[in-house]
């Protein structure tokens, strides 16, 4: 990998970075939009690993490749900021003590009280959970019926997490919490108006989400962890900020129903698309099933029985490779400095493509194809510097990864004994939707037969 210079500009030599030509008004919108990581590979591979795009009204400074995952490792947090980004989300909020909005002092100690509650020690409790709701879903199904794949895999997953990091049942609010979600990313990252957040569809929403939140925070005050696993909202009530103080209600309220996030556009998407990876090849599918099968036989799912389903194991890291959800990390200079030879102003907005990396053929050879076993010996392709990236990097790397990789294998190990499922139509051809995260459009199954 050629070295990759970081410094403050000392020169009085401007070399801005090179622009991707696009069409007029729209720039690059359209190429955004439409396929976001082949845009942002293509543009790599030709321009190198640092160039600028624009999209209608908003213009932004691409990091990719090896170089950028390097870059955000070691100094990303040096030299970029998340605060600005996130200014138009954090009055809707109530609060700025967001761990996606801070960083510094702040984000560290946040970072410490939320560790162990968005761990994968956490969630491992709750395993038995986990199946019962997987398994209550497709209880619900009937032989013959079609369901839309990601509408049901939001609502598990919601209602999972609601569950074991919050002692509360939150499948009510899912249609509140996807609308106050996604219009504030839509606002904060893709353009929208800013009236979005004035809209009384929208104002509804935020104020039964402020309610889950609300509701959440006094089931835990006034139940504490007696009879039950210890969870988030319980670290969280008991710890202090940076100063030594406690938490004020905004923040607590705002941790509370920020948890339902990121799963509701993460591991549900990645469910998604793994089983949707799974149906389109068959001869994975049955291996896959076949492992699944023979390892949990009578004994209850754990930590130890999911080790050794190292081929399903393979298939979520594949799929994190194939289908990244987190397609760029959004930050804005903190000061001028170089990358790679160019010049970055204060203040400019810069998307890190951290899962560039992930189509590239001197990491994974053949990058578009699904295959399993790169990440066995001797092959492990992803174990390569700045090859594999699905949860991002640096300091703001996804502090729920472990629990999300559990959640993920417990979802898919349990479909796969309990049901035998058939893309439909079978002449299915994948788009996919960018809202806000990216995920199958029109994507269902039909349930073929029950099994065990």
């Amino acid at each position: 990998m050629p070295e990759t210079i970081v410094k403050k500009n000392q020169t009085n030599q401007v070399k801005e970075p090179p622009l991707v030509p696009g069409l007029p008004i729209f720039g690059n919108a359209l190429e955004l939009t439409s396929d976001s990581v082949r845009f942002f590979v293509r543009n790599y591979q030709g321009l190198g690993p640092v160039f600028r795009v624009q999209a209608l009204n908003q213009k932004f400074i691409i990091f990719a490749g090896p170089e950028a995952n390097h870059f955000m490792s070691q100094f990303g947090d040096d030299y970029l900021t998340p605060r600005q980004v996130w200014s138009r989300m954090i009055p809707e909020y109530g609060t700025d003590i967001l761990i996606s909005a801070l960083d510094g002092s702040q984000h560290r100690n946040l970072r410490q009280v939320m560790n162990r509650g968005y761990s994968r020690e956490a969630i491992l409790p709750h395993l038995p959970l986990l199946v019962k709701t997987t398994e209550q879903m497709v209880n619900q199904w009937q032989i013959g019926q079609r369901i839309e794949v990601i509408d049901a895999m939001r609502q598990l997953v919601v209602e999972q997490l609601g569950l074991a990091l919050a002692n509360h049942g939150s499948a009510d609010y899912l249609q509140d919490l996807r609308l106050f979600f996604c219009t504030n990313l839509n606002v904060t990252f893709k353009g929208w108006p800013q009236m979005a957040q004035r809209l009384p569809n929208y104002l509804k929403a935020k104020a039964r989400v402020i309610e889950l939140g609300q509701e959440i925070i006094a089931n835990h005050r006034t139940h504490q962890p007696i009879d039950r696993e210890r969870d988030f909202i319980d670290d969280l009530l008991d710890a202090t900020d940076e100063n030594g103080e406690p938490f004020t209600e905004e923040v607590l309220v705002a941790q509370a129903f920020s948890l339902f996030f990121a799963g509701m556009e993460t591991s549900a998407n990645i469910c998604t698309f793994m089983l949707l990876a799974l149906l389109r090849h068959p001869e994975i599918l049955e291996r896959v099933t076949a492992e699944v099968d023979a390892v949990w036989t009578e004994q209850a799912l754990s930590a130890s029985v999911l080790r050794e389903m190292k081929s399903l194991h393979a298939t979520a890291m594949e799929t994190l490779r194939m289908y990244p959800i987190t397609l760029a990390v959004p930050r804005t200079a903190k000061q001028a400095f170089e990358f790679a030879g160019y010049f970055v102003a204060e203040k400019e907005r810069v998307l890190v493509a951290t899962t560039v990396s992930h189509f590239l053929p001197q990491f994974f050879p053949d990058p578009y194809t699904f295959d399993i076993d790169r990440y066995r010996e001797p092959r492990n392709e992803h174990d390569q510097a700045g090859a594999y990236a699905p949860f991002g990097l640096g300091a703001h790397i996804c502090l729920g990864k472990g629990m999300a990789e559990i959640q993920i294998m417990t979802i898919i190990a349990t479909l796969l004994t309990r049901v035998r499922l058939a893309i439909d139509p079978p002449t299915y051809k994948l788009k996919t939707i960018y809202n806000p995260n990216p995920c199958p459009k029109n994507f269902w199954v039909r349930l073929i037969e029950r099994r065990h």
